[in-house]
This record gives C-alpha cells, structure tokens and sequence, in this order.
C-alpha cells in the first residue's frame, strides 16, 4: 500500500490539474462567447476570436481566417492573447488548407506531414457555416517544446468554433443590414426630393402634363420601356393619351424600330416629326384623329444610358415647329424621370432583400439557439458524467484507504468538495444557456423560474407580469 500511495497521489494531481484546465477553457469558453456575441464588426470580430483562440488553447500564436464564397477576405492574429501581425507559416497553411478540404480539424504532428522545427505543434480548425460551407478558421501554434495539442484541446477549439459560426453569421448579416440600410435612407431620401413620392407611372404622366403647358403644346404620349423576356425583344409600351386637359385610354407597343418610340429606343437620340402626317414612322390613327402636325419624341435615358421610356408631343397644323430647346427641356424632364423610374426598380429590390434579411434573421435565431441547446447539452450530458464518474471513483478510493491514512483522507475529501464544485458551475452554465424549464413548462414558468433566481442570488423584488391576451411563439422566447 505504501508503494501505491506515491503513483495514485501523482495520478491524482494529473487528474486535478486536467479538471483545472477543462475548467479553465470551460470560463474561457464562457468569456469568448460573451465577447463574441457584442462584436457586430466583422475585422473586430475576427481579433477578438484571435485573442480566445490563443488563450483558450496557452497557444504562442493563433491566427483566425475569415472566408465569403470559399475565399479569404480576412484575417487577424493574436501572439500571447495580444494582437499581431499575421505571420507567414507555410506549415499552418498547409494544414488550414487540409482542414478546409476535409471539414474537421487538423492537429499537428500527424502523418503524413513532415515535421517542422520552427513548430512543435499547431492545431486548425474550420468553422462551417450554412449549407457547410467554411466561413472561418481557427489556428494555433506552439512553437516550444510544450506538450502537444490534445483530445481535450480540439474538443475545446471545436467547441469555440461553434459559438464563433453564429457570430460570424451574425457579424455578416449586421454587416449587409448596415449596407442595406444606408442604401435604403439615401434611395427614400432621394425619391422623397425626387418625385415627391409619385409612382414612376404616375410622375412621367404629370412631368408630360406639365410639359404640355409648358410647351404649349396640344398633347402628347408618354411610356415605358419593357424589359425583354424570353422569346421577346425590348418594347415601348403605352397606355394613355393626353389631349385636351385629361387622358384618354390608348394601349400601344412598339417593338425596336417600330413607330417613333421604337425609333428612338434603339436611337437614344430625340425625333423631329415637322411633316407628321408624311412621316413614315408617324401613327395614322393618331394623326387622322388628332389633327398631329408637329411632334418631338425624347427617350428617357438613365445614368447608364439605357433607354427606360420616352416623351412625345405634338402640335396641330398652324403651331410653330418643335426645336432642340425644347428636346433639351423635354430630355431634363427625362432624366427626373429616370431616376424616380430606377428607384422604383431599386424599391422592389430591396423589398425582395428586406424579405430576404427577414429570412437570414430567422435562420440566424433558430441556429443560435440550436448552438446554444447544443452546447447546453454537452456541458450537461458529457461534463457532467464525467465529473460524476470523477466523484464515485473518488468514493471508492476513499473506501479503500486504511484508517490511518488521514492525510490521503483528507486530499480525496478536498477533491470531492473541487468536483462538487465544477459539477455545479457546469448545471449553471448549461442553464444559463438553455433553461430546462423553457422547453419543458415554457416560456412564462421559465420567466417566474428566472425571477426566483434574481431574488434568491441578488436580493431583488421582482414581480412577473404577463398579458394573458399576448401569444408567444418559439422564436420570441427564445
């Protein structure tokens, strides 16, 4: 017994200092997730998941990559938990490219790599995304002779990982959102100076009205170019007539050098129709109905010049000739036009991405509580069955002990009381991840169960209360 007690004694402080530092990751776990999940900025982002990667494996180094479309676009460096320059180590590369490829991580040494002497151990691990794309890496490096990186290392790495995937995510979407939204204020803000929040329809309808008047002119066409789909080629379309103060019903559509409008479709250039009734482009109906004699026609053309629609109007018999300064009016009026036209176009854009930030907002809750659950439950169901293991192995120890060894006694009994310990932060902290009590009672009994807590622990007076009236769903609850 006296020969056992030196080897049990040095496994035992091999398993204490193994619980101190699974709990130690575990607190720097809990730290890293905290601090992830405040980071909105995608290049801070990636520092602070330098930094945690760096302390939550003692690395020397550790280098965090970023990726959009299976590309590198940022990255970020920490040596010591303090931030650096992103170093050049053709080993680490090859072993981020080889985790990438394969989906797991990559510990070093390892066959088939060849050993390195400015490494003496290193650790990479992809951060997988939606759809299993890899939208980030983790790397570590040790470059002394320290022991090399463990099953509880990657466990801990892969771990940081996942919460780091939600934060990526998250820092994206924060990202495009800001984007979006700048877009969206300058857009409003222009349409508001614009077109007074007329539709594009209604705006070139009104800017041809008051055209008219201007111009004084009899009436005149105004429409809009259709895109092309399949089997089609681009068109002009119309569908009123303004003559004599009102609008009249008149549906036209003219195809690429078809009519005046299809002329200047292809064109981009003003029509002069002095001789309207002899032009070979002119409309009979509308020059036997209307008396037409004179007409000018303008397309309107955006910033790219492409051709969105057109202005035309005419005169009768006896009315002096359009000139270039009135195309030149007509073509200032065109380029209201178009812009009131491209921010229509851009409107119906962004209601598409708007619907489509709803979704990524969806998605980004429902796998934000997934990780959490997950994570809940590791901590729960692995953690804490290997503490309990821990604690009954302990008992049996201390069984088989004879009366007189107190000391050893004593040092189980400290141990049991260390174990009892982590066994408890850990139940904490996967409650406070997941309360079990959310999905078993739901939201309000989680809600009073949580009041109770800050009464207990705090000191506090907290009352819940609840409108019988409001349902919440999964999603608010969590």
């Amino acid at each position: 017994m006296a020969e056992l007690e030196p080897a049990s004694h040095s496994e035992h402080n091999r398993q204490a200092d193994r619980l101190r530092r699974r709990e130690q990751q575990l607190e720097q776990l809990s730290a890293a997730a905290a601090d992830l999940g405040e980071q909105r900025d995608v290049d801070q982002l990636a520092h602070t998941l330098a930094r945690h990667t760096c302390l939550l494996l003692h690395a020397d180094y550790a280098c965090v990559q970023f990726y959009t479309n299976n590309q590198p676009d940022t990255s970020a460096a920490s040596r010591g938990g303090v931030p650096c320059e992103v170093e050049e180590l053709p080993l680490l590369d090859r072993l981020t490219a080889l985790a990438v490829q394969q989906l797991q991580p990559v510990v070093y040494p390892a066959e088939p790599l060849s050993r390195c002497r400015e490494i003496h151990a290193a650790l990479v691990v992809p951060v997988q995304g939606l759809h299993r794309k890899v939208i980030a890496t983790l790397g570590a490096v040790n470059k002394k002779l320290e022991a090399p990186f463990g099953r509880e290392d990657v466990q801990a790495a892969v771990c940081l990982g996942r919460i780091a995937a939600t934060a990526v995510d998250r820092a994206r979407l924060f990202q495009r959102l800001q984007e979006w939204s700048q877009s969206l204020e300058m857009l409003l803000s222009f349409n508001a100076a614009v077109n007074r929040q007329l539709k594009p329809g209604m705006l070139v309808r009104q800017l041809l009205e008051n055209a008219t008047r201007f111009l004084k002119a009899d009436g005149g066409l105004v429409g809009l170019a259709v895109e092309p789909s399949r089997g089609h080629a681009p068109a002009m379309q119309c569908v009123g007539h303004w003559h004599q103060g009102r609008w009249r019903p008149w549906r036209r559509r003219w195809a690429p050098e078809q009519g005046i409008p299809g002329f200047v479709l292809v064109s981009q250039f003003p029509y002069f129709a002095n001789d309207y009734p002899r032009d070979p482009l002119a409309d009979p109906e509308l020059a036997n109905r209307y008396g037409v004699r004179r007409c000018v026609c303008v397309p309107i053309k955006n910033a790219r010049d492409k051709v969105l629609g057109f202005f035309e109007l005419y005169r009768r018999s006896g009315e002096p000739e359009f000139t270039w300064q009135d195309a030149a009016f007509l073509e200032s009026l065109g380029n209201t036009a178009a812009v009131a036209i491209e921010n229509a176009r851009l409107l119906r854009s962004l209601a598409a991405r708007n619907r489509q930030i709803k979704r990524l907002s969806a998605q980004y809750m429902h796998r934000l509580e997934e990780e959490r659950c997950s994570i809940s439950r590791e901590l729960h169901d692995e953690a804490g069955q290997v503490l309990i293991g821990l604690k009954l192995g302990i008992q049996v120890l201390a069984g088989l002990l004879p009366p007189q060894a107190q000391d050893a006694r004593q040092h189980l009994e400290q141990l049991r009381h260390q174990v009892n310990d982590a066994a408890a932060r850990i139940k904490d902290l996967a409650a406070r991840l997941r309360p079990p009590t959310l999905d078993q009672l739901g939201f309000e009994a989680a809600l009073e169960q949580l009041a109770a807590d800050c009464r207990t622990r705090m000191g506090l007076h907290v009352q819940v209360r609840l409108s019988r009236s409001a349902a919440l769903g999964n999603e608010v609850a969590t």
